[in-house]
């Protein structure tokens, strides 16, 4: 059984989100409302953010925040 961290659920509900579609490329995921709409504290989204920034899923822009990137089809792949 593999226990889920906070972070870990972070990173998978944003990947989800991106992946699907459901957050386009180019829009801005504001921390603060992310982590009131999971009910979790603001350290575990920014952990998610470097580690979907890592999979080249999101750029964060200093003093601008974070957005998503545009995708494609072997990005997604390398993904998963």
């Amino acid at each position: 059984m593999e226990i889920q961290t906070v972070t870990n659920i972070a990173t998978e509900y944003l990947r989800k989100q991106i992946i699907t579609g459901e957050m386009a490329a180019g829009q801005r995921i504001n921390e603060t409302d992310l982590a009131s709409y999971l009910n979790i504290s603001r350290p575990p989204i920014r952990e998610a953010f470097r580690i979907l920034e890592n999979e080249q899923l999101v750029v964060n822009i200093p003093r601008r925040g974070t957005k998503v990137t545009k995708i494609s089809m072997e990005g997604l792949q390398e993904v998963y």
